[in-house]
């Protein structure tokens, strides 16, 4: 049966020596079985032995598959899955190895890792490319979201924000003022004071935001600070009203940076 097993299983005595080697094994590491036998598996895993025993004797370790590194009679390192256990036979103690070779899926990972990545700079330049076309329409802001993004996020670390919600701080401090972009051109460029009616429009920008970006999956973490830039801490902003913590903290921190700028 083991012979004959479509994975790779070696046996391994007490002192890390080879005593079984499949035909699988053998198609996996390239070596003859009789060129392998009694020889340890320092030669398939360099410097390794130790550690694979250690893992296969500790009853916590030896139950999951483990990622070491093979190398081949040809000399070649790959990434090997080892499923291991122990057993015993006439009071001697071996280690059993089924070993799969998981080169295609570590490099398919890493394909996947790649496109992930690229895909994540695609939808960074769409945002950026986004924030820039409102500057366009609104003169007064120019260069105002790039500014007020990179003083929000030193903000926000400088105040021990977790690392994983930076990108969506930064996502959200681009974008907050997106809802901008349904504003009539009459009350968004008008160069005098607004009127009562022209300020009723422009605060509705915030949940123009929201409803916008809602929708937008990969966006939602960020919808914070267009939603809520605008409110204030005694209550008195808009859209909705909120005050002191109700106001989650990302867009408080956007609030600094952008009065400030």
């Amino acid at each position: 049966i083991l012979e004959n097993a479509g994975e790779a299983i070696l046996l391994v005595d007490s002192r890390s020596n080879i005593v079984i080697f499949n035909k699988s094994a053998q198609i996996t590491f390239g070596y003859q079985s009789e060129k392998i036998m009694g020889k340890s598996i320092d030669i398939l895993f360099p410097r390794q032995s130790g550690l694979i025993r250690r893992k296969a004797e500790s009853e916590q370790e030896n139950k999951g598959n483990n990622i070491f590194t093979g190398k081949r009679k040809s000399g070649e390192s790959f990434p090997v899955e080892i499923c291991l256990s122990t057993v015993e036979f006439n009071n001697v103690s071996y280690m059993i190895l089924i070993c799969s070779d998981i080169t295609e899926r570590i490099n398919n990972q890493k394909e996947i890792i790649s496109k992930n990545k690229a895909l994540k700079n695609a939808y960074f330049q769409t945002i950026f490319g986004w924030s820039q076309a409102l500057e366009l329409r609104d003169m007064e802001t120019l260069g105002h979201s790039k500014r007020v993004t990179i003083i929000t996020l030193r903000l926000a670390k400088e105040l021990g924000v977790p690392e994983e919600e930076w990108e969506n701080i930064q996502r959200g401090a681009l974008l907050h003022d997106i809802g901008k972009m349904a504003i009539p051109d009459h009350v968004l460029s008008k160069s005098g004071p607004l009127t009562e009616d022209e300020w009723e429009i422009m605060r509705k920008h915030p949940s123009i935001a929201h409803d916008l970006l809602s929708h937008i999956e990969f966006l939602q973490p960020a919808i914070d600070i267009p939603t809520y830039h605008h409110e204030k801490w005694d209550g008195s902003g808009y859209p909705y009203g909120l005050s002191g913590k109700e106001i989650p903290l990302s867009a408080r921190i956007f609030a600094i940076g952008d009065v400030w700028d």
